[in-house]
């Protein structure tokens, strides 16, 4: 396999790509939205087994999970660029330069940072006329966002991320930043870690008008309406559980966040 792959290496290494000739590989969801945002969908070659949207992009050639490619799949599909926010295993990356391929590392977990890869992927795609007018799009949206004044501002959210164990977003996290700018308070927003475990004791004493559960199953859901603690908290009493949201809209930080952030204002406020 290692010898395949340094014979893949040093080939792609010698044929030469035209300046014009853009082949991306995208390694996380929401730079694959953003870059089919953007107009660039033809120069997209491959995506990691996590992008699914928009659906269009279903048919392109998977080189991997996200944030872990399979560097003979990538390299055999002849990138100009790879774009990820980090590589599981960091080697990975620089045998990918090593081929010529230029691999794009930075984080996106909040509106700022995706506003940020715009401008990147906007220079490198050579579309920096649409990355602008995207980044304007989605400071307007928050913008609106922000001087929106909900009915049910002021309502505590707890935004659980998996059932077992139980794990809760904290302060930073991207639900944490949505919650926000839904209008609402993180109940968990004083808790300086990104995610947590809660224990009994906390969620008892930090009780939610509002139980958040993006990317549950109507079973995690029941099975949760039936078992402790959840049976002690409020919400779950008076079903005040909201899971029917599409968890990439909410858990995405791309280009279809704001849709996110104003489906979950309007499911607060009923």
């Amino acid at each position: 396999m290692k010898k395949l792959l340094l014979i893949l290496l040093f080939v792609t290494a010698l044929v030469p790509l035209s300046a014009e000739e853009l082949r991306v590989v995208s390694l996380a969801p929401a730079l694959t939205e953003l870059i089919c945002r953007l107009g660039k969908e033809k120069a997209l070659v491959g995506r990691s087994s996590a992008c699914n949207y928009p659906l269009s992009i279903r048919n392109i050639p998977v080189a991997g999970e996200f944030g872990r490619p399979n560097p003979e799949r990538v390299v055999a599909l002849k990138p100009t660029h790879v774009f990820a926010n980090a590589l599981a295993n960091p080697a990975a990356a620089e045998m990918l330069r090593s081929a010529g391929i230029k691999v794009i590392l930075k984080q996106c977990r909040n509106p700022e940072e995706y506003r940020e890869w715009v401008m990147i992927a906007g220079k490198e795609l050579k579309c920096e006329a649409e990355a602008q007018k995207e980044n304007d799009r989605i400071e307007q949206e928050l913008a609106e966002l922000r001087r929106e004044k909900h009915s049910a501002a002021g309502k505590t959210v707890l935004c659980l991320i998996w059932d077992n164990p139980p794990t809760a977003a904290g302060q930073g996290s991207l639900p944490d930043t949505v919650i926000r700018l839904a209008g609402q308070r993180n109940i968990a927003g004083g808790i300086r870690q990104d995610y947590f475990n809660p224990s009994f004791e906390w969620l008892l004493k930090n009780q939610p008008d509002i139980l958040l559960l993006p990317g549950f199953s109507e079973k995690q859901v029941e099975n949760l309406k039936k078992s402790l603690p959840w049976t002690k908290l409020k919400a779950v009493r008076e079903n005040q559980i909201i899971s029917d949201i599409d968890p990439d809209l909410l858990l995405r930080p791309g280009p279809r966040l704001t849709q996110g952030i104003r489906l979950l204002a309007e499911r607060c406020r009923n």
